[in-house]
């Protein structure tokens, strides 16, 4: 097993608590088991499994006693095991499954001569002792808690074999680099269903700026698929867009708050970074998914803002085609004049035809270099590049039904690569088809010079569809985030510019500036952290690497649920080879198979922790 372990803040600086951990536990027999195994912790533990709290400590600083845990394993799912040995401050979310475990070294071990066992316990009349009061380190009172038996086990006992002095090789003893100042230790290890593997080390490009910090999402709402909804719930939905579409912007942040938006300030912010004078800000390049997912993030801010009972914005899964119909988004071909919409919850959407950018000025900045190029099309808010000719004042679509399998789907979320590798994938390169673009313009469609509104490149948004697929495309980038978590430190490969664009619509190369990982989105019309509601940052205009930051699978305010309501699982790519064992892991193999870098515990660069691990195999049962 790989324990991986990350510091927080010292204690106290009175104490320099030694933190210790011994567990034993079997990999998977290949069906549902018991698993069953010793804890050692000096003083307190908490022992998660998959993400579900199995046992704490009974007792908080001495006697140093084992405590015997068992839990039930259903056989098939990946596990992740978690212990926390007592500190003041952690993540928030440690312990869960989806935690991002990359950029850890590793400790150093000892032996038991070195680190030594503390003071033992002793168990009688159903009372496990003798306890002592951290201050004074003399004897409390009562200098004994009432236990079971197995949570006072004398750990020189039951780990190592009853070898006291761990000598052998089914035991090592893994300490933090500082024990003068270290005080906690959080050991994490996934074995992947298959077999046990470690997170391999990164292997795209490192860009050579620090390392994401953003702590975990205290909470995340969850985006759930469109035919999850209930009628009720989708019809709040759809009134809060409405109520964007009719209400002006001081009326609404009026009423709403801040957050507001009008349906049209998206609309003509989407076209200000497709028209921008360096080129396409938001489309056929790396940038293509950091700048959607902030745009739709900053949709479902203002939406809540104008009924926080929608909870989150929910996803139109494609390989669903039965949402064009009166109680969703209406017949694809549209069936009015002009082939606008004319049926489903966004019967009759207008569309500007009094268009002025002027209206729109206040938000733009100043970027050296950069100038806005939109400024709509005949007085309707559609776009010249290419050109819409389309001259009704409501949402036409002039294309045909679509959907995108949910296999195929699947592949790219598990693609192996890195970031430009995952973008090509969604963008065309599977074999089912072109997963973003391919919505656009079979539903979209174009008969002579007008297109579909959900085809026009430049004012997309205007079909109110674009926000549901551009939050199920945001779901795939999520899950392969998931499955490529060892590339979090090198912030995924994402590559800007170097990792080549598609050249669409006649541009000779990649825009001149704006999609590099540290460049703000669209910066003509920038994202704020505020905007957005990204706890632990304040910026003013937000980077492709802030949202790869504060947007992860662990870090965004949302998280997605899988289609029919159970939560999103990450993808398995296939595995990659273990890292090399720390030049300080030199235990002999165990008769086990584990090795020392199978228990090697891993700290954050930074770390001031003191903990010592003893991994050791006891039972499992088969069940």
């Amino acid at each position: 097993w790989e324990w991986c372990a990350r510091q927080q803040s010292t204690m106290h600086g009175w104490e320099s608590m030694t933190s210790v951990v011994l567990f034993a536990a079997l990999s998977a027999l290949g069906g549902a088991e018991t698993i069953t195994g010793n804890i050692y912790c000096d003083n307190y533990f908490e022992f998660y499994f998959n993400g579900q709290l199995v046992k704490k400590d009974p007792i908080e600083f001495t006697p140093h006693q084992a405590v015997r845990v068992s839990f039930e394993y259903d056989g098939s799912s990946d596990k992740t095991y978690a212990i926390m040995c007592q500190d003041n401050g952690m993540p928030t979310d440690w312990y869960l499954t989806s935690f991002d475990d990359s950029s850890w070294v590793s400790a150093t071990e000892y032996t038991v001569a070195q680190a030594g066992w503390g003071r033992t316990p002793s168990y009688s009349g159903g009372k496990c002792g003798t306890l002592t009061d951290p201050l004074t380190r003399e004897n409390a009172n009562p200098s004994s808690v009432t236990t079971t038996a197995e949570e006072c086990l004398n750990p020189q006992t039951v780990l190592c074999g009853g070898d006291r002095d761990c000598t052998g090789s089914d035991g090592r003893m893994i300490w933090g680099a500082d024990l003068d100042r270290d005080n906690k230790m959080l050991f994490r290890y996934k074995v992947l269903v298959g077999g046990s593997q470690q997170m391999s080390p990164a292997t795209c490009a490192n860009p050579g700026i620090a390392v994401c910090a953003a702590a975990g999402a205290a909470s995340q709402r969850v985006r759930r698929e469109i035919m999850d909804l209930s009628s009720a719930e989708w019809h709040l939905v759809v009134d809060a867009m409405w109520v964007m579409k009719k209400t002006n912007m001081s009326d609404g942040q009026a009423k709403y708050g801040t957050n507001f938006k009008t349906y049209d300030y998206f609309v003509t912010k989407h076209a200000v970074a497709t028209q921008d004078s360096r080129g396409d800000q938001l489309h056929f390049s790396d940038a293509f998914a950091t700048g959607h997912a902030a745009f739709v993030l900053e949709f479902e801010v203002s939406l809540l803002a104008i009924d926080a009972s929608i909870g989150a914005l929910p996803y139109w899964e494609t390989n669903n085609g039965g949402v064009f119909t009166d109680a969703y988004f209406g017949t694809v071909h549209g069936t009015g004049t002009q082939n606008t919409v004319v049926d489903g919850k966004f019967a009759n959407w207008p569309i500007e035809s009094a268009f002025s950018m002027s209206t729109w000025t206040s938000y733009l900045r100043s970027v050296a270099g950069a100038t806005n190029k939109f400024s709509g099309n005949n007085q309707f808010l559609r776009g010249t590049n290419p050109s819409n000719g389309g001259t009704t004042s409501m949402l036409a679509r002039l294309g045909s039904s679509w959907s995108f399998p949910a296999a195929a789907q699947d592949d790219c979320a598990a693609s192996p690569g890195c970031w430009a590798a995952w973008y090509k994938c969604i963008e065309g390169g599977s074999a089912s088809g072109n997963f973003h673009s391919g919505a656009h313009s079979t539903i979209g469609g174009q008969a002579g010079t007008q297109m579909g509104d959900f085809m026009d490149p430049t004012t997309s948004p205007n079909d109110p569809l674009f926000m549901f697929h551009h939050a199920n495309v945001d779901r795939n980038r999520v899950r392969w985030m998931e499955a490529h978590a060892n590339e979090a430190s090198v912030y995924y490969g994402f590559e800007g510019s170097a990792s080549g664009c598609m050249s669409p619509r006649g541009a000779a190369s990649c825009p001149t500036g704006g999609i590099e990982l540290t460049d703000v989105i669209s910066a003509l019309w920038p994202f704020t952290s505020a905007q957005l509601g990204l706890a632990g940052l304040t910026s003013e205009g937000v980077t492709h690497a802030d949202v790869l930051c504060y947007m992860g699978p662990t870090t965004a305010p949302y998280k997605y649920a899988e289609p029919g309501g159970s939560s999103s699982p990450s993808p398995s790519p296939s595995p990659s080879p273990a890292p090399s064992p720390s030049p300080s892991s030199a235990a002999s193999p165990s008769a086990s198979g584990l090795s020392a870098s199978d228990a090697r515990c891993c700290v954050a660069p930074l770390a001031v922790l003191t903990c010592m691990v003893l991994v050791t195999l006891l039972s499992a049962e088969v069940v």
